[in-house]
């Protein structure tokens, strides 16, 4: 039987929205989904909740100066849903519940509406502040008790493409219905996250997500640099604006920062990958591709991550067509996504260049005549790498990369687009010691790079002379030898087109002086060579058509005219 008095009428309510909250079996997390209190509190219960304020002998009209009909259309116009969803989960008493009704509800009109406090903030938002709360109620203890229960109807709606500021979670909530850690790298924490329905909200389309939503949440400790405006806009630019045109670049889904302070959390959603490209190579897909097929897949999603990083470095613009430049300066296999990608009834690895966060930013602006360059490492507190012996970042006593440039051991840090070139071509060549051998291949010419006498255990694709000049490592000519020799015996043609690619990493990529490496549209070029030899291969079994003329079994006559270009 439906209760009529105030009190009977609150618990009957409470209850109804504690079986619609999530997580609600977790006290500290539990929210109310977006329109949970306007489902629970409908016409009826409105009705119902006005009548029990009613002190004996009055009508709504004589207390309240409306009918109670008026009142409750004044929730839905005023919106007030949520207000009145925390006066009843908190259990207020029946004074404050007449006094929302009287202050919130029933004064004024909607053109005066939001009424204010004495100090001038709208009394009626949410998140309300404790002292908004005693000036509205006039009782500490019914402040407090709203104020400690609001955060659980205030939960973040994650808005693509934009920012949304939390100063204190005591008075919001988060809308994860579960978070699972993924890993953790040099400057945060990844997590698989599931977003509860109706708290990803897409501006542009006007709605929010109807199903729950997974996605990636990255989690920075952000240091006091990042307040500036600036830098912040510029990296808004750069996660934000190369997604809608290229597909190789991670798109950013929104950001979050919570907190105030010395220190905060700063969070980017993005795409949920399958993997990185470090494990889809070592522990998903440890057996090579045994197909010439599925050989020239993966070269095609390498050509595709060759497009994106020529895009970062040749073809973004700022929101006033200045031209916009990035230099990512840690690619690496950890640091590069694997997508599924399902069209025209043939599914496709897309790979996506992420984690900017040692990237830097120039941009050109129109008339003038110097470049303003920026830093992202700095906006970030640097969390300690993870030491990973194959792929990722395989750090070395000096903390340096495997696949950074050689120029990064300089004084003068003078990395620039070809830097990022240089990183490119050590993937590309790991990427054929896997298609070759393996997960073991890639191992194997890790360790050989590595335990080389010169090398001093570093694991780098050069190797630092004391009394010498810098010089690529000779490990990588010996491996590419294997590998051309190895592709060879399986099948001529095919070993010439890894010849070809594979010498066209050292003599074109593998430059120690960087003014003399191509650019990643050259490599990109040569990729989509390289793709159209292996899928000529798989078609037909025969020698490549190279886009030219068809060649010879062992005719280098094309490749060489490709190399002088």
């Amino acid at each position: 039987m439906a209760a009529n008095g105030y009190d009977g009428l609150c618990e009957e309510i409470y209850e109804q929205i504690y079986e619609r909250l999530e997580r609600r079996d977790e006290e500290t997390l539990r929210f109310a989904p977006r329109g949970t209190a306007k489902k629970v509190l409908h016409v009826n219960n409105l009705l119902r909740f006005f009548r029990s304020l009613l002190i004996p002998g009055r009508t709504a009209m004589d207390q309240f100066g409306l009918a109670e009909e008026d009142l409750a259309a004044r929730i839905n116009s005023r919106h007030l849903h949520d207000f009145l969803a925390i006066l009843i989960f908190a259990t207020c008493g029946i004074e404050a519940a007449r006094t929302f009704a009287t202050r919130l509800v029933a004064e004024g009109d909607d053109a005066e509406w939001p009424a204010a406090d004495g100090g001038g903030n709208t009394v009626r938002a949410l998140p309300a502040s404790r002292e908004g709360l005693v000036t509205l109620f006039g009782n500490v203890v019914t402040a407090d008790k709203f104020f400690s229960k609001q955060a659980c109807f205030c939960p973040v709606v994650i808005r693509k493409r934009e920012e949304f500021r939390v100063q204190d979670l005591e008075a919001q909530r988060l809308p994860y219905l579960a978070e699972t850690r993924l890993g953790k790298g040099s400057f945060g924490e990844v997590f698989k996250v599931r977003i509860a329905k109706g708290h990803f909200y897409d501006p542009q389309a006007k709605a929010a997500n109807v199903e729950p939503a997974e996605m990636a949440r990255k989690d920075y400790l952000t240091s006091l640099e990042f307040t500036a405006g600036e830098e912040r806009e510029i990296m808004e630019q750069i996660l934000n604006s190369p997604a809608r045109t290229c597909e190789n670049i991670l798109e950013n889904y929104g950001s979050l920062e919570i907190g105030t302070g010395v220190t905060k959390t700063y969070s980017l959603f993005m795409p949920l990958a399958i993997c990185d490209l470090r494990a889809y190579m070592m522990d998903h897909h440890k057996a090579r591709p045994n197909t010439i097929r599925g050989r020239a897949s993966i070269i095609l999603s390498a050509q595709g991550l060759a497009g994106g990083l020529n895009f970062l470095h040749t073809q973004m613009k700022t929101s006033d067509m200045d031209d916009l430049v990035c230099y990512h300066m840690d690619l690496k296999p950890s640091n590069i996504l694997v997508f599924r990608d399902t069209r025209n009834g043939e599914t496709r690895n897309i790979w996506k260049v992420s984690d900017f966060g040692m990237a830097r930013v120039k941009i050109r602006r129109r008339g003038q005549d110097g470049d303003r360059e920026r830093n992202f490492d700095s906006w970030f507190v640097r969390r300690q790498r993870p030491q990973d012996p194959s792929l990722s970042a395989t750090l070395n006593r000096r903390g340096e990369g495997t696949y950074l440039a050689p120029e990064s051991l300089s004084s003068t840090r003078s990395m620039k687009a070809e830097s990022d070139v240089w990183s490119l071509g050590c993937i590309i060549s790991v990427v054929f010691a896997y298609l070759e051998e393996g997960s073991k291949g890639v191992e194997r010419y890790q360790d050989a790079r590595m335990v080389h006498p010169h090398a001093d255990l570093y694991d780098r694709f050069f190797l630092r002379g004391r009394f010498s000049r810098t010089k690529t490592h000779p490990v990588v000519n010996r491996w590419h030898t294997h590998l051309i020799d190895k592709a060879n015996q399986r099948d001529p043609a095919e070993g010439e087109v890894v010849k070809t690619m594979l010498r066209y990493l050292e003599d074109r990529v593998f430059e120690i002086d960087q003014s003399k490496r191509r650019g990643a549209k050259d490599v990109e070029r040569m990729l989509v060579e390289t793709f159209r030899a292996y899928k000529a291969l798989s078609e037909t079994g025969s020698t490549p058509n190279l886009g030219e003329t068809q060649s010879k079994p062992h005719d280098q006559s094309i490749w060489l005219k490709m190399l002088s270009r």
